[in-house]
């Protein structure tokens, strides 16, 4: 017996009336320029740091943090919210938290037109974490799931800047390549594990945000249920 979830792998598609969904595609052009110049200025600077990889076999709740290795070039720079998420705290040190912190704060000033769009929903709780994740070729993230953010849900929105069709990602039974100026969306903490290669050339430069579920519930999104399908392997 195969058991499947009755939710979807992806919500883009449900969630296009959603007004942070809309904010993003309406000001894709501010966006993308502030991005891509922060990227230009990052590689001068520590504004992007490598994603931390986890020293232990971690298990929280069922979910799975060993899934990047030293090999993969996958780096990071915060806009908001590190330092109210429990899940970074658990896998790195205090002073980290605080230097991502501070990174954040000048990340902040260099797109301000990015941060004014996002900040009050962040106020709201409606945005829990923003970030700009940099994923280099030749990199591979294992199939994982991400603990609850404070007991809470995540939806990741992934707002594609800087696109490489032989960059996928995979949610459950179902692969995705990012395309410029389109987002994907998927609940990043389940119920399925997410993955991504990038056997491509091109650099993927992506604004991520990660939403509260219970938010975006007006919106379509629900906790699935399991259930069994009669189909055999």
């Amino acid at each position: 017996m195969i058991k499947k979830f009755t939710e979807p792998p992806f919500w883009e598609d449900i969630l296009t009336e959603e007004p942070i969904y809309q904010k993003l595609i309406i000001n894709f052009d501010i966006i993308e320029k502030e991005l891509i110049r922060l990227h230009k200025i990052g590689k001068f600077t520590k504004l992007f740091y490598k994603y931390p990889v986890q020293k232990k076999n971690l298990k929280l709740k069922g979910t799975d943090w060993w899934f990047i290795d030293e090999d993969t070039n996958w780096k990071i720079s915060p806009i908001f919210g590190a330092k109210h998420d429990k899940n970074i705290h658990k896998r790195t040190s205090k002073f980290k938290v605080y230097y991502y912190e501070f990174i954040a704060f000048i990340v902040r000033i260099l797109c301000p037109q990015t941060t004014n769009l996002l900040i009050q929903d962040f106020k709201d709780g409606k945005i829990l974490n923003a970030s700009i994740p940099v994923l280099y070729p030749n990199s591979e993230i294992r199939p994982h799931r991400h603990p609850t953010f404070n007991n809470k849900h995540r939806m990741n929105y992934h707002l594609c800047v800087t696109e490489d069709p032989e960059a996928y990602l995979t949610v459950g039974y179902e692969t995705k390549s990012w395309k410029r100026g389109e987002i994907i969306a998927f609940k990043n903490s389940g119920p399925y594990r997410h993955s991504v290669v990038h056997n491509g050339k091109n650099i993927r430069i992506i604004l991520m945000l990660e939403l509260d579920v219970d938010y975006l519930k007006q919106y379509g999104v629900f906790k699935g249920e399991r259930v069994k399908d009669e189909s055999k392997d």
